[in-house]
């Protein structure tokens, strides 16, 4: 589906990156399963601009719980 390998520019991995949350999509929808793109969601990250702060854990939580009461 989407892969990046070792290697790869910081451009192609941009680029991987914008079409990952559409191939998901298109995967949850062929599948009959629920999506939701935390992409869209202006998460906080960490002083290395990949992983959650602790702000943006929070954040993603209650995003996420948002979503799951959603589901029922």
């Amino acid at each position: 589906m989407v892969g990046i390998e070792s290697g790869q520019t910081k451009e192609s991995t941009s680029e991987i990156m914008d079409e990952l949350p559409n191939a998901l999509k298109r995967c949850a929808e062929e599948y009959g399963a629920d999506f939701a793109d935390a992409g869209a969601w202006d998460i906080a990250l960490a002083y290395d601009g990949i992983h959650f702060s602790e702000a943006g854990h929070r954040s993603f939580a209650n995003h996420m719980a948002d979503v799951l009461a959603g589901l029922s």
